[in-house]
This record gives C-alpha cells, sequence and structure tokens, in this order.
C-alpha cells in the first residue's frame, strides 16, 4: 500500500489544487454557502475516517437532546438507496447507512436523516419536522454548500492531520490549512495517560487561530451487549479471562485500539480486518464462522464493534449466544467537559428558532 501511494505522489499536487480551487470558490462567494434559520453544528474531519465522527455525535445528541428538538443529517455512506430518508426503528443499515443506524437505535426518540445532498436533506427534515431546534451535521466538513454555526474537527491522536499529507500520498481529503474553519479542535482518540506536556505539544503544532479552542478525548468501552438480544449486557471481566479465544470482527478504519484493549483481557485474540463500513456477504459470514470454529479453546466469543452490528446482526448464522459487540463513549480529559458542554449549549440556546421561516414556504 506504501509503495502504491508512492507510486500515485504526482497525483497528490494535482488534488490538493482542485480543492484547493474549490475552496477559494467558496471563500469568494462564487459558489455560495446556504444558512438555515436555527443552529446547524457541523462534525467532521481533514482525512477520510477513522477520527471518531460517530462517537462525537452521539456525545452531542446526549448533550443537547434533554433540552432541544435534535435532528442528524447524514449522507448514509455505503447505503443501498439514494434518496432522502427519515429512519425509523425498522430501517436497516442497507437503507440508511451503519452509523445512522447505530445512532437511531440508541436514540429513537431524536430525527435522524441520510441524504446525500445536505441542503436538500436540511429543507425535508425542516419540512417533516418544523419543531427542529438544532441540526447535527454528520461527516460534512468539506461539504460548504451549508453554512455550519459551528463547525467541530476532529483529529486522531495517532495520526494527527498536522503530520498528514494529501491523498493520495497521504490520508488527507484536504489540505491542513482546511482546520481554520472549525471553531473547535477534538484531538480523539487520546491515551487517558497523555500528560500535560504532550497536550501542550500538539496546541503548539496545531497553531490555533483566535477563534479556535482545542480539546483532548479519549473512549471508554462499555459493557458488551449481545448482538441479539441488546437486554443482555455483560462487564467483559465476568466473562473474558487469560484463557478465553476472541474473534474479533471489525469493518472500520481503525480496530488497533479496540484490538488492544481486548489483549489486556486475554492474549487469545484473533483479528478478522474488513474495509471501513464494509457490506459483509454470506461468503463473509462464511469465512467468520469457520474462523470462529477454529479457535480452540472452550470458552470463545465474537466481538466487534457497534457500528459493524448494525451491518451483521441480520445475517450473522452463528449462535448469538457467542456474539457481542463493544460500545464506546467519548470522555474529555483534563475536566474540559463542562467547558466545551457549555458554549455548545449557550450557542444553541440563543440561536434556535423553531425553524418557523420554513412554514409558509413548504406549507407545513
Amino acid at each position: 500500500m506504501k509503495f502504491l501511494r508512492l507510486l500515485l505522489f504526482p497525483l497528490a499536487p494535482i488534488y490538493g489544487l482542485v480543492v484547493y480551487i474549490r475552496n477559494i470558490m467558496f471563500n469568494t462567494g462564487f459558489l455560495k454557502s446556504t444558512e438555515f434559520d436555527l443552529p446547524i453544528i457541523c462534525i467532521g474531519n481533514l482525512s477520510t475516517g477513522g477520527t471518531g465522527k460517530t462517537p462525537h455525535t452521539e456525545y452531542l445528541i446526549k448533550l443537547l437532546s434533554n433540552k432541544f428538538n435534535v435532528a442528524v443529517l447524514s449522507r448514509g455512506y455505503r447505503r443501498k438507496t439514494k434518496d432522502f430518508r427519515i429512519a425509523s426503528s425498522k430501517s436497516s443499515a442497507f437503507e440508511i447507512g451503519d452509523e445512522p443506524r447505530q445512532m437511531k437505535q440508541k436514540f429513537s426518540y431524536i430525527t435522524v436523516a441520510v441524504d446525500s445532498d445536505r441542503c436538500n436533506g436540511v429543507r425535508n427534515i425542516l419540512n417533516r419536522r418544523p419543531n427542529t431546534e438544532v441540526i447535527l451535521l454528520d461527516d460534512a466538513f468539506q461539504h460548504r454548500y451549508i453554512q455550519a454555526d459551528i463547525s467541530i474537527l476532529l483529529t486522531d491522536f495517532n495520526n494527527m492531520f498536522t503530520k498528514d499529507y494529501l491523498l493520495p500520498l497521504g490520508n488527507l481529503r484536504e489540505s491542513r490549512a482546511g482546520m481554520k474553519r472549525a471553531r473547535f479542535i477534538i484531538v480523539t482518540k487520546c491515551p487517558p495517560s497523555i500528560t500535560a506536556f504532550q497536550r501542550r505539544q500538539i496546541t503548539n503544532s496545531v497553531k490555533l487561530k483566535k477563534h479556535q479552542q482545542i480539546f483532548f478525548t479519549s473512549y471508554k468501552y462499555k459493557n458488551l451487549v449481545n448482538i441479539k438480544d441488546q437486554s443482555l449486557e455483560i462487564d467483559p471481566l465476568k466473562i473474558i479471562d487469560q484463557r478465553t479465544g476472541i474473534l474479533l470482527v471489525t469493518g472500520i478504519a481503525n480496530p488497533k485500539p479496540l484490538k488492544q484493549y481486548l489483549k489486556n483481557f486475554t492474549p487469545m485474540v484473533k483479528h478478522l480486518a474488513f474495509s471501513d463500513h464494509h457490506m459483509f456477504s454470506a461468503r463473509d459470514i462464511e469465512n467468520i464462522t469457520n474462523a470462529f470454529n477454529s479457535i480452540k479453546q472452550n470458552r470463545k466469543f465474537i466481538i466487534t464493534t457497534e457500528k459493524d452490528a448494525q451491518r451483521l446482526s441480520k445475517i450473522m448464522k452463528a449462535s448469538h449466544e457467542y456474539i457481542y459487540y463493544l460500545p464506546i463513549e467519548v470522555v474529555f480529559i483534563d475536566d474540559n467537559e463542562e467547558l466545551f458542554n457549555n458554549q455548545i449549549i449557550k450557542h444553541v440556546s440563543s440561536n434556535r428558532k423553531y425553524s418557523t421561516v420554513y412554514k409558509g414556504e413548504y406549507g407545513v
């Protein structure tokens, strides 16, 4: 893969020039950004994935949904449909995508919608859910046709955008200069033991602008959840020990932290890694089953991520008694959670307008 990227290195300047011209066109007003009369918060990154957008979007849902009518809009990456859709409890990952399905399953009381045309998606949400008070745009940092009130840029502690390069040489969708559009920069997947000195080094490398703040977050792994019976939650310590065999199945951009976490319980971790958002086939299920059967330990389990469970739950044929997913939640480091929360809530509180401007336009 590295050799192939080196071969493609001459394409990086061309790609960078195209993205640069596009951003200039937005900055000068040649390409227009649409403003909507309610708070819109964008969560995204500069890289191609793996920075933790879904857990951080879920964090914002938890933060805001007790006070406001929240809607989430995603493009529904790799779904089999193309039109605008509002998720229901019966929507599958094939219809709306794995991440929107995960959010709808966890937060059934909010609006979760998908549309590849984000402007059209916002309009449809305001048409069908006119009491919406805030919209979260999932993975939309490069989608500049909508003018977000707050843009949150995520960057992985293990793969900072400051050390990355443009596609195809690196993983950046646009140049590092794009960070200037962010109001908040969050360094994700930090080790809980990260020091104040390390945080200062990272902050200096990012070179914040006057309007920007930086935060650091880590993941907290929660109890294992049975892939079919989601009322069944088990502390990993109660079922995993040094003699337990684990088949880890992932279709995410960066499974290394999860694999390392499981190795804290047992060295017997066998990993089947698929590409990010991989749509599992019958052949994949057969390979997973064979790999699980090949594990010699008497006590063994299949463990996957919450996102992968959205695509696996309906097609796994092995006994669901042994298949679990491991949820995660975001934790702020150095007691900065309250500072972040207060600024988000203050902004939404002072800018919500119940979308009344759209009632006449759409005949609601």
